[in-house]
């Protein structure tokens, strides 16, 4: 993705989204790291008021609004399409952030040291996930909890398995999908 330029970056309201793309395309080359940040604030005249406005907590910030970004595309699918089966639910969500792949195996080294908010996240989406999907889980169903969790660990492994192999080759992601959908009793 070609970054804007850095006149576009300066009104908080009708950037953000773009400049925490053009930031993740940064942090692919330069590692997400706050200095990182930093360095893109100067150069897109972003000032420390507006940083901390857009982005309280820094990278963490952003790396939620990006999940943020791909949960949305994951349910504009659902709009559009229905409801889909788990495995093509997880399937598109690979294929739809592959642009940022990148990016993603740097957010998740720092997501090393930030578990806690990781799994916080990972748990917003495995959620999402379920509404998607053609078998949602329901609040009777007893085993809502540990299947919901066990998404989280399952779609974890998915995302190092994605971000280990190159791009374009898939077979060990369609092979993690499918132990996930077998692991989940799901489709």
């Amino acid at each position: 993705m070609r970054a804007p330029a850095p006149a576009q970056c300066v009104e908080p309201a009708s950037a953000t989204k773009e400049a925490e793309v053009a930031f993740a395309a940064i942090a692919a080359r330069e590692g997400w790291r706050e200095a990182t940040l930093d360095r893109f604030c100067v150069e897109y005249g972003i000032s420390d008021a507006q940083r901390r406005l857009r982005w309280p907590e820094g990278i963490r910030t952003i790396g939620w609004r990006l999940n943020e970004l791909a949960d949305a595309t994951m349910l504009s699918h659902l709009k559009r399409s229905g409801p889909l089966p788990l495995s093509e639910v997880l399937h598109r969500r690979f294929r739809d952030n592959e642009p940022l792949r990148r990016s993603v195996r740097r957010l998740a080294c720092s997501d090393a040291f930030h578990p806690l908010d990781t799994w916080v996240r990972t748990a917003r989406t495995a959620d999402l996930m379920w509404q998607c999907q053609d078998e949602p889980l329901s609040a009777s169903d007893s085993r809502l909890r540990l299947r919901r969790w066990a998404l989280v660990i399952l779609y974890s492994g998915c995302v190092i398995v994605w971000l280990a192999e190159r791009p374009g080759r898939g077979k060990a992601l369609r092979a993690a999908i499918r132990l996930t959908i077998i692991a989940l009793g799901a489709r």
